[in-house]
């Protein structure tokens, strides 16, 4: 089974090397490693060409914005499935790929995802993932520890009108169309919580867009969304830490 494992950046250059060598560092065999760097300018490219003789393809230019380039990285790929691993982000091993490839027991599926281990200032939290469901709020697995059916991808690549959800609307379609999904109970990736938009407003907006939610319940939830958005800029960062530290208690590891 080949992976094409994809890598976007801009400016990047405090993160870049640590995703790279996570992902060249990986035991398997069979991995196209695709890199699409936006035309940085604080030096992301020089760190970029000590390794470009293990990257596949390596392209930097201009872009509308992260979705353009995963589609930039959708394009080139040529691997049975696609995953993100964008800069900062990391597989929480050497063997993720080797360990997923092995439990894997058919290539019918077209979506497979993982758990993955969210980071923040005050500790490493383990976030199980979940099945999509109707009810399903927000995104119950992370764009890092998914891969998709490249050929699925080429037909569907991410819709750029969206500014953060792209990816969410993406495997929600997939869900919608009744696509098959298979869940391995494996850790597969590591990533910054602080990296990852706050704007609660819009995470709403485009959910709702997502979801199809109007009329009267869609402006009562961005009223929602909105007051949730003061309250949070009006709480130290020492009590949201310790807040946050009391919700994943028992997820920490």
């Amino acid at each position: 089974m080949k992976f094409s494992i994809v890598t976007v950046c801009y400016n990047a250059g405090d993160v870049i090397e640590r995703t790279l060598q996570s992902v060249l560092s990986q035991r398997y065999n069979n991995i196209e490693y695709i890199v699409i760097d936006g035309a940085s300018k604080d030096g992301t490219m020089d760190i970029l060409k000590q390794y470009s003789n293990k990257i596949d393809v390596l392209i930097s230019e201009p872009d509308s914005g992260v979705y353009d380039a995963m589609n930039k990285g959708i394009a080139n790929a040529s691997g049975e499935y696609i995953n993100f691993m964008n800069a900062g982000d990391i597989f929480v091993d050497d063997a993720v790929l080797r360990n997923l490839a092995a439990r894997i027991d058919s290539r019918d599926y077209d979506v497979i995802f993982g758990d993955e281990i969210k980071c923040y200032k005050w500790g490493d939290v383990l976030r199980k993932s979940e099945y999509f469901s109707d009810h399903s709020v927000g995104m119950p697995f992370g764009h890092q520890s998914t891969f998709v059916k490249t050929s699925l991808m080429k037909k569907m690549p991410f819709d750029t009108t969206f500014r953060i959800l792209a990816d969410q609307n993406c495997i929600y379609s997939l869900y919608k169309q009744k696509k098959t999904f298979l869940y391995v109970d494996l850790p597969i990736a590591k990533y910054d919580m602080y990296g990852l938009s706050n704007n609660v407003s819009l995470i709403y907006k485009e959910n709702a867009r997502i979801k199809g939610i109007t009329g009267f319940r869609y402006y009562w939830g961005l009223c929602k969304s909105q007051v949730k958005q003061s309250i949070y800029g009006c709480i130290p960062q020492s009590l949201l830490y310790f807040m946050q530290q009391k919700k994943y208690r028992r997820n920490i590891i």
